[in-house]
């Protein structure tokens, strides 16, 4: 804004066309509105386009008013759309032609030079805005791809738990495959919400006609899990087969759950 305004009173005093003294006040005024260009653009063209042509008439600033003009209509069509672009960007042509035909000498070499100052600013703001919203769409379909991967990872978590703990219990009485698999589906809720832990091993084995289940994460040794309802119904369900369950922190660190649940050799 500042430089624009000064481009145009300097223009003044070069070409000694005017009172500086004047010059400068309408100058920033024209200029104003153009701190406003990104949040209002087309106002703001509007606005300057305005000042610009009472900067015409009382000091004939011929060589930068196109420019403070190119910086408006730079930000139009960097920040709209392409459509809005190219019809303002013809009106804004249209205006520069009128000026010049009214205004100044050597019509053709003037048109030539000013529409190419519009034209480049019109191609450069729409190459910026193109390039900008190319990247916020790369951007989306990272994030999208980011969430597809987890969503994947977490399905495919979620199979491969369901398959060996099915395989595990394949062997195993009904009852006992379900409460297995109640006491997986618990600790792994706990580690979940409470151990901020980033891995969890689940491992199953028969020993001495007793199915063991045992549920160790990384996470805090100290989880709030000992004494919580999730903790009493993995017991509760243990017990009424015969069995326990115990929970406390793993021997390499984080938390351990483990289930001892008994078989009937004859259903083996």
């Amino acid at each position: 804004m500042l430089a624009g305004a000064a481009a145009l009173a300097g223009d003044a005093a070069f070409r000694g066309s005017g009172s500086v003294a004047l010059a400068i006040p309408l100058a920033l005024v024209a200029c104003l509105p153009l701190a406003w260009s990104r949040r209002a653009p087309l106002p703001a063209l509007l606005a300057t386009t305005a000042g610009l042509i009472v900067c015409l008439a009382a000091f004939q600033p011929y060589h930068t008013a196109i420019f403070v003009l190119a910086v408006a209509l730079y930000n139009v069509a960097s920040l709209g759309d392409r459509r809005r672009s190219l019809i303002v960007g013809a009106a804004t042509a249209a205006f520069v032609v009128v000026v010049i035909v009214v205004i100044a000498d050597n019509v053709a070499v003037n048109t030539a030079i000013r529409l190419g100052v519009v034209f480049a600013a019109l191609v450069l703001g729409d190459t910026v805005r193109s390039r900008r919203e190319l990247r916020e769409a790369r951007r989306e379909e990272r994030e999208q791809e980011n969430r597809r991967r987890v969503a994947d990872e977490r399905l495919r978590i979620a199979r491969d738990l369901h398959d060996t703990v099915a395989h595990a219990l394949v062997a195993i009485p009904i009852a006992v495959g379900q409460t297995g698999f109640r006491i997986v589906q618990e600790a792994l809720t706990n580690v979940m919400r409470h151990a901020a832990a980033s891995h969890a091993r689940v491992n199953l084995h028969v020993e001495a006609e007793t199915l063991h289940v045992e549920v160790t994460d990384d996470g805090n040794a100290a989880a709030p899990t000992q004494g919580g309802h999730g903790l009493r119904g993995m017991r509760e369900r243990a017990a009424a087969l015969g069995g326990d369950v115990t929970a406390g922190p793993a021997e390499h660190g984080g938390w351990q759950v483990h289930a001892r649940l008994p078989l009937k050799p004859a259903k083996r």
